[in-house]
């Protein structure tokens, strides 16, 4: 976690190797500190069947202030499967990379979305998993782990 602008040193970066210059990210002066997880909440139709669906409950746990949540969905809310479904995303905020961990545990396990398939299971069991839990994990972790976690329980199903 940083206090930097990162699309305008996306576009400043782009500008000094176009001139020539490569020295521009060693004289950036800052400190990262804290840790973020960010979580992504979309609806799935696995079976492709469905072509719409509506949200029949919508439970969002009391974030405080170490947390962002972006969404645009209440109960009633209705969509298609045309594309991908983005319902919200969040971004957990911790001092330490632990405490982020049990943050983004807790708010995944009391976050409620019913009415359209998701997958907030399948993000409490990665959340929860040995290997993100160590921080053994790299940014393809979910998508090696998926086929595995939909044919297991999740935590919140002991």
């Amino acid at each position: 976690v940083n206090s930097l602008d990162l699309i305008n040193l996306m576009i400043e970066l782009g500008d000094t190797q176009y001139a020539g210059k490569s020295d521009f990210l060693g004289q950036l002066n800052y400190t990262p500190r804290g840790h973020v997880i960010q979580a992504r909440v979309y609806a799935l139709d696995l079976s492709k069947k469905r072509q719409n669906a509506v949200i029949t409950q919508v439970k969002w746990p009391d974030l405080k202030t170490y947390a962002r949540f972006d969404s645009w969905i209440t109960s009633g809310t209705s969509f298609t499967f045309t594309h991908d479904i983005l319902l919200a995303k969040l971004l957990i905020l911790g001092q330490t990379r632990s405490q982020a961990v049990e943050r983004t545990q807790h708010i995944l396990w009391n976050t409620v979305v019913k009415g359209a398939p998701n997958n907030i299971k399948l993000l409490i069991s990665l959340a929860f998993h040995d290997k993100f839990l160590s921080g053994e994990t790299s940014v393809d972790f979910a998508e090696k782990i998926t086929c595995l976690l939909y044919t297991s329980p999740s935590p919140r199903d002991s």
